[in-house]
């Protein structure tokens, strides 16, 4: 579990703005995400941060998995993870939304099921245009499919659990910041 902790720690958002030489935290809503980053860096950065952060949640759950770890172990990695990336050590405990973590993690534990469901959460990033619209895809097209696939229901449920504190946690932070715009045009890069 401390390997998940630890990879969800890494501060990919926070790491790829430093190096651009912005301090995420003091723009746009504040949060070291990838809409942020998006929106106020650009595509670029925005899919640079969604990648790595996709990376970090699905390679603990593969490395735990390459040494056949048992179900609740995963599991236990995978919320570790989103623990980690929430609450990161690297950044005094001020994570981000972790919706890219999340798919991360989840993508880890049911490969199959996430792969089919990308192209219903695709369809919905370029109809709404809105990343948590698209999460929110992403979540019950992947329950969905876990269920008609016959996944493990502790993975279902665990799934279920990742959706809903991604969901909290993003309304949470977004209630609380003063600047919520996270759909202007993201600057030039």
């Amino acid at each position: 579990m401390t390997i998940g902790y630890l990879f969800g720690s890494i501060p990919m958002g926070y790491l790829v703005s430093k190096r651009k030489g912005v301090d995420i935290f003091k723009t746009g809503n504040g949060n070291p995400g990838t809409a942020n980053i998006y929106s106020n860096l650009g595509r670029f950065y925005g899919y640079t941060v969604f990648t790595l952060d996709l990376i970090k949640g699905v390679l603990p759950v593969i490395l735990m998995q390459y040494i056949n770890t048992p179900t609740t172990i995963l599991i236990l990695v995978s919320i570790s993870t989103m623990i980690g990336h929430w609450f990161p050590i690297f950044l005094k405990f001020k994570g981000g939304i972790g919706l890219a973590t999340a798919i991360g993690t989840i993508t880890g534990l049911t490969f199959i099921p996430c792969l089919i469901s990308s192209l219903p959460t695709m369809f919905a990033l370029y109809i709404f245009k809105k990343t948590h619209y698209a999460g929110l895809t992403f979540f019950v097209s992947i329950l969905t499919f876990s269920i008609i696939l016959k996944v493990n229901p502790y993975i279902i449920c665990t799934t279920i659990f990742l959706g809903i504190l991604v969901g909290i946690n993003h309304r949470f932070r977004i209630k609380n910041k003063k600047d919520t715009d996270r759909t202007k045009t993201p600057q030039a890069v």
